[in-house]
């Protein structure tokens, strides 16, 4: 799947390309096919990445939250609103 995705990625880099150039698909050199393929694979390894970091940043900050490091707040307004205990 992740083959037929850099595919289509580079088709339309391709195509872009082609468009500004103002030339037919058959003259674009084998040379810029190649850049256009090696592009495409690196925006797609840069979006996975981004995915990465975003996960493991909210996986962490869920994982305070349940252990009560980002509790704080909760915890002296808590303390803040409480009536005193009646001696």
């Amino acid at each position: 799947m992740r083959l037929g995705r850099l595919a289509t990625v580079a088709d339309e880099y391709r195509s872009i390309y082609v468009w500004v150039c103002r030339k037919a698909y058959e003259h674009v050199d084998r040379h810029f096919n190649v850049l256009f393929r090696l592009a495409a694979a690196l925006l797609i390894i840069y979006e996975n990445r981004a995915r990465h970091l975003a996960r493991n940043h909210l996986s962490r900050t869920a994982c305070a939250h349940r252990r009560g490091h980002n509790n704080n707040v909760v915890a002296y307004a808590d303390l803040a609103i409480r009536p005193p205990e009646s001696v």
